[in-house]
C-alpha cells in the first residue's frame, strides 16, 4: 500500500493481476456437456484424418437440433442433414435422394479415460482450455471455450501423430432462425423412410450393432 499526509492510502494485491486458475478437467467436461445441449451457433466445421480427404461442412446448431451442409469434399458437396430434434433427413445430392430416421437422444457425455486440463489455449480465435484423455499412445485433446464452453476443437492422437482432427470456425453465437431445421425435399428427390437408426461415426455404429464390417478399400473421395 502507499499512504502519505496529502494521499489517500491505495492497497494492491497480487491476486488482481494473476494467471486465471486452471479449472478442473472433469469440470470442464461436465460444462462442456451442459452447453451443447442448449447451445445456439452457426459456423463451419472442418475435418481432417489422416489418409482420408478433408471434410468442410456448415453446421447450424439449436441445442438438439442442427442441420449441416457439406461444401467438400467434391463427392459430398451439397450434402445436407437436418435434424429437428424429432426426426432425421439426410440429403445426398449425387443422386437426389434422402433417408428418413428417428433422431437420437443424445447420450449424456462420458469419458472412461482419466483426464487432466493440460493448458490454456487458442482455437477458431477464441481463448480456450485444454483438456487431454487416454494413454500416450492413444489420446485426445479438446480445445473448450472458456466463455461459452462448448467445444472448438478436438483431436486424436496415436503413435504416428494426429489421426484426425475437428474444429470449428467463423463461428456466430445467437439465436438461429428456426426454419433451418425445417427439412424441404428437392424437387423430384426420392425419400426412404426407415425406423433404424442413422450413425455418422463408425465406432458409435459398430457399438450398436456388432456383427457390423465396412469394406477395407473405398472408392476416392469416401471416408
Amino acid at each position: 500500500s502507499l499512504c502519505g499526509p496529502l494521499f489517500a492510502c491505495f492497497a494492491f494485491s497480487t491476486s488482481a493481476f494473476a494467471a486465471p486458475k486452471t479449472p478442473d478437467a472433469d469440470e470442464l467436461l461436465r460444462a462442456m456437456a451442459r452447453a451443447e445441449q442448449k447451445a445456439e451457433f452457426y459456423g463451419v466445421m472442418t475435418t481432417n484424418r489422416r489418409g482420408a480427404p478433408g471434410e468442410s461442412v456448415r453446421v447450424w446448431r439449436d441445442g438438439d437440433k442442427r442441420r449441416m451442409e457439406w461444401l467438400a469434399p467434391p463427392v459430398r458437396k451439397g450434402d445436407v442433414l437436418v435434424d429437428d430434434g424429432v426426426n432425421v433427413w439426410l440429403y445426398h445430392r449425387e443422386d437426389n435422394s434422402a433417408v428418413q430416421t428417428k433422431s437420437l437422444r443424445r447420450a449424456r457425455l462420458e469419458f472412461a479415460d482419466k483426464a487432466k486440463t493440460v493448458g490454456a489455449g487458442e482455437a477458431s480465435g477464441r481463448k480456450a482450455w485444454i483438456v487431454e484423455l487416454g494413454r500416450s499412445n492413444n489420446r485426445r485433446r479438446i480445445w473448450i471455450d472458456q466463455a461459452t464452453k462448448i467445444r472448438l476443437r478436438a483431436e486424436r492422437l496415436n503413435k504416428e501423430g494426429r489421426a484426425e482432427a475437428m474444429a470449428l470456425q467463423s463461428l456466430d453465437f445467437g439465436s438461429v432462425d428456426k426454419s433451418r431445421f425445417v427439412w424441404k425435399s428437392p424437387a423430384g428427390a426420392s425419400v426412404t423412410r426407415t425406423s433404424g437408426r442413422l450413425f455418422v461415426a463408425l465406432p458409435a455404429a459398430r457399438k450398436a450393432a456388432g456383427w457390423l464390417r465396412h469394406p477395407r478399400v473405398l472408392p476416392a473421395g469416401y471416408t
